[in-house]
């Protein structure tokens, strides 16, 4: 179960049982979480990454029910002098941090009931093992409703469809022009019976387990939608392997709330439970490219919650045509424009390190200039906000010791490097080499441009290599690194280029010490 994101108790319905659906909820610390004992203040600590989270003394009898794994109604009881509103807040917000969770109970006899939506388009082969693969769900079979919209196939599909509603139980629809995807789902959606609706693709093969565990999610009331994890049917070439980790179906290993401008902003529709009221209330996939992630970025702005699960897996077939995955690459970056233009709040944003920011300026500089040695001063500005962070730390009382401290911010140095790396390249990476190719004729120091282009590229190239660990080969992974975010910074330039907007290339940068 994972994280979950604001607390609001005006979704408190008596009548329907929400309000005891909440409080049944069972929370506990994360592993990896201590608490540190002090007079005044005691503190939870992470160590990775490192957070510090205050606790004052009316709230440590609340985290200490937390670390023994207890309902949320134990927990707000247990904190006597908080009112529950406070004492429900202050554990969204433990979770949101990363320093609890909150898991729902079992399911029961009687979960709820399920509607899984199939939109299909000439693929006779995938459907059929994709609605197999449905009689293998570990959940309730009379909880499930399966409904199979075809999008104006023109080959065999509709007759391999109906040929397994004699041995399945599958409610058949066939639109007679081709509307796209998002159509077919909406259409599915209004069909529907089932309090959840189970967006999947035709070319996906769900796991048994598929719905056991997402399902229990939406026993907290506060959550709208919930996608889980997407892997690879096969990766016998080259380019499913690297799929298989650098897909934009795939959100990582790591449970999160789903929120725009945060590490998982979105969760992909092949892989999606939403309530069916809170879908059609939202109006279902409005636009055609990008669909899921304006869906989600709606119900976010409602106050809704999103989760994401590394479970609750779903098996993709990657495509491993070159001309293939980049076509479908400019394809996503052609959701930009679309999605920035409904959500203009949502455009990207880069914290920048003051210290790691002078370093670089100042290396920039002595380098083009050919003061190598000089260049070296790069780690001043480093060392003297590792001292002022030391500094910070001793005289508020934190505990934390030196050793961690500067782990953390060498770690948050080295991924705000990371991001600007992958946002030079992903983004601006054609426009600074024509740049610095042009002012270089006139200003050598300009060619500068290019190497920083060329560096950004191997960078996020090798760090995603190391991190992912794909099984792949660093020289393979490269390219396909290189393929990808070139394909895709393509894309965003001609999407930029069609609907005469900027807005793709623009962004937030803030500063931190």
């Amino acid at each position: 179960m994972g994280p979950v994101g604001r607390v609001d108790l005006s979704h408190r319905h008596a009548e329907t049982g929400r309000h005891i659906d909440l409080l049944r909820l069972v929370c506990r610390l994360s592993p990896d979480v201590r608490v540190v004992y002090h007079a005044e203040h005691s503190y939870l600590v992470r160590d990775q990454p490192l957070r510090v989270f205050r606790l004052k003394r009316a709230a440590l009898p609340l985290v200490e029910r937390c670390a023994s794994g207890c309902t949320l109604a134990d927990v707000v009881t247990s904190a006597r002098s908080l009112s529950e509103e406070t004492s429900v807040a202050i554990v969204d917000r433990l979770v949101a941090a990363g320093f609890a969770t909150l898991t729902g109970p079992s399911l029961d006899d009687s979960p709820p009931r399920v509607s899984v939506v199939i939109p299909v388009r000439n693929r006779p082969e995938a459907i059929s093992r994709c609605l197999m693969s449905l009689t293998k769900l570990q959940y309730p079979a009379d909880r499930i409703e399966i409904i199979v919209v075809d999008d104006a196939s023109s080959d065999t599909t509709p007759e391999v469809v109906r040929q397994l509603i004699a041995e399945m139980s599958v409610k058949f629809v066939r639109i007679p022009a081709h509307k796209g995807q998002a159509h077919c789902r909406n259409v599915g959606a209004q069909r529907a019976e089932g309090e959840i609706l189970a967006f999947i693709d035709s070319d996906c093969l769900a796991d048994p387990r598929w719905l056991v565990d997402l399902v229990p999610e939406f026993a907290d009331p506060r959550v709208a939608a919930v996608g889980g994890a997407v892997g690879a049917i096969t990766d016998r070439h080259w380019l499913q392997r690297y799929e298989a980790v650098r897909s934009p179906l795939y959100q990582g290993t790591q449970p999160a709330v789903v929120r725009p401008r945060t590490s998982v902003s979105y969760v992909p529709a092949c892989n999606l439970l939403v309530r069916r009221r809170e879908f059609l209330e939202a109006g279902g996939f409005v636009i055609d490219r990008g669909e899921e992630v304006d869906l989600i970025w709606r119900l976010c702005e409602q106050g809704l919650a999103v989760h994401y699960l590394p479970t609750g897996r779903v098996l993709h077939d990657h495509r491993y045509q070159i001309g293939n995955f980049v076509t479908r690459r400019m394809f996503y970056a052609g959701s930009e424009p679309i999605l920035l233009r409904r959500h203009p709040k949502n455009r990207r944003h880069l914290t920048v390190p003051v210290g790691l920011t002078i370093g670089i300026v100042w290396f920039i500089l002595a380098a083009t200039r050919g003061y190598w040695l000089l260049s070296g001063l790069i780690v001043f500005p480093v060392l003297v906000q590792f001292a002022l962070a030391w500094r910070w730390a001793r005289r508020t009382g934190i505990p934390i010791g030196t050793i961690s401290l500067c782990l953390a911010i060498l770690n948050r140095d080295l991924s705000a490097l990371y991001l600007g790396a992958a946002t030079i390249s992903r983004y601006y990476a054609i426009p600074l080499v024509v740049v610095g190719l042009l002012l270089g004729l006139a200003w050598s120091p300009a060619r500068w441009l290019v190497v920083l282009v060329v560096m950004s590229l191997c960078l996020t190239a090798a760090v995603d290599w190391w991190r992912l660990r794909p099984r792949l080969g660093p020289i393979l992974f490269i390219a396909g690194h290189a393929l990808d975010t070139v394909a895709y910074h393509v894309g965003i330039l001609a999407a930029c280029v069609r609907r005469g907007t900027l807005r793709p290339l623009l962004m937030d940068v803030g500063l931190v010490a």
